[in-house]
């Protein structure tokens, strides 16, 4: 998604025109905000330019974001495989489909580190009393079941589209508009998994066990050994590499990273 392809850089602009061959899609839009929630400019259709108003209220970014995840998947082929992911949280260390593990009518979700979401404690959430019954996010908090993040999602075309449709017909019934119900709507569906064809694979990756991996907070990555300082990489649990790191830009990331440039800088003589 970019604001305005006016804004950019000829150069850059000319880039993405290049590549709209091999599959590139781009919105051209302006995110209309209002007050911290977001409505999104429609279009009719490609030929008049013409806009539609959104039939939806004011709501949280993440929410407009699976709305452009679906328009852009409905440009690929049936077959193709997609990864949906928050591009400002991520970090490619190598190429996510190098590798054949993402079979045909595959999807895949993600778990967040227990230090960073956890259904113990989430009651008081509007978004999850309004999605799960009560006694459900009590039975899930006992259990400790993961927390899936909305984050990403990784599959193929049909399954995501199918997922995305669930997502939003669940932000429709339950009028789930506004902070946490990305996080909530997305675990309601996949916890209950109803309406998916038999035929579908339908994996769920505990965190740091898998092609994309949720960073903890820094402070596990360090008590865990999870960067490698020497080869500058994160790896799983495992010990392998991870393709795509999420939450790259927390803070306490890039505070770290910041502190590594600085002292770096110092040995160096000009």
């Amino acid at each position: 998604h970019v604001k305005k392809l006016d804004w950019l850089p000829k150069d850059f602009v000319e880039f993405l025109r290049k590549h709209i061959d091999h599959g590139l899609v781009v919105y051209d839009g302006l995110l209309q905000s209002v007050d911290d929630a977001w409505v999104l400019p429609v279009y009719n259709n490609n030929t008049s330019r013409e806009f539609v108003t959104d039939h939806r209220p004011p709501r949280i970014r993440r929410l407009v974001y699976f709305e452009l995840y679906l328009a852009w998947s409905r440009q690929y082929a049936s077959t193709t495989r997609i990864l949906a992911i928050d591009g400002e949280q991520a970090f490619f260390q190598s190429n996510p489909f190098a590798g054949k593990e993402c079979n045909s009518l595959e999807f895949n979700v993600y778990s967040e580190h227990a230090v960073e979401k956890k259904f113990k404690g989430m009651e008081e959430y509007e978004a999850l009393r309004i999605t799960f019954p009560r006694d459900h996010l009590k039975r899930m908090s006992e259990l400790k079941n993961p927390v899936i993040t909305p984050a990403v999602l990784f599959g193929h075309r049909e399954t995501i589209d199918q997922f995305i449709v669930q997502m939003l017909d669940s932000m429709d019934r339950l009028k789930c508009y506004f902070w946490f119900c990305d996080w909530a709507i997305i675990n309601h569906i996949w916890l209950r998994q109803e309406g998916f064809p038999i035929s579908y694979q339908l994996r769920h990756h505990l965190q740091g066990h898998h092609q994309v991996h949720p960073l903890p907070r820094f402070g596990v990555i360090e008590l865990k050994g999870l960067y490698d300082e020497e080869k500058k990489v994160f790896r799983n649990w495992d010990n392998s590499t991870s393709p795509v790191i999420l939450n790259y830009f927390q803070d306490e990331v890039q505070d770290y990273f910041n502190a590594k440039a600085e002292a770096f800088l110092k040995e160096l003589k000009f």
